[in-house]
């Protein structure tokens, strides 16, 4: 499915999103869960990245998974500091981002759904609308 099907299925365009409406969606494939996740946060000016996920021990099926604002954490201070460093290290990030989302597999309704969403950023990029 292509991005523009996908939100039209929605009836509503990306950036018209609210919380309530990211709270309250199925997908059945956790790759659209994070396509949209994604989406959503390239319009909103934040990118993501993968903080944890889950796997069933009995049949290896993901059962959750969450994402993150890239902002947040902050960098170990021994990797700027390597000897051996090809590049020039980059600018510490002073700021512990809250912005995460997470996704949970309903094994009965074989869906995924929102468990967690925290759309405040504590960073300039993300402030940057």
């Amino acid at each position: 499915m292509d991005d523009e099907n996908l939100w039209a299925s929605f009836g509503k365009k990306l950036e018209d999103f609210t919380m309530r409406d990211i709270r309250k969606l199925k997908f059945k494939y956790l790759d659209l869960f994070c396509e949209f996740h994604e989406m959503y946060a390239k319009l909103k000016g934040f990118g993501v990245r993968e903080q944890s996920a889950c796997k069933s021990r009995t049949d290896g099926h993901p059962t959750f998974k969450i994402l993150k604002c890239f902002a947040e954490g902050f960098r170990l201070q021994n990797y700027p500091k390597n000897r051996d460093r090809k590049k020039k290290p980059k600018e510490l990030i002073p700021f512990d981002c809250l912005g995460e989302i997470r996704f949970k597999w309903i094994k009965d309704a074989d869906n995924w759904i929102v468990t967690k969403f925290m759309a405040r950023h504590t960073h300039s990029h993300a402030k940057r609308k």
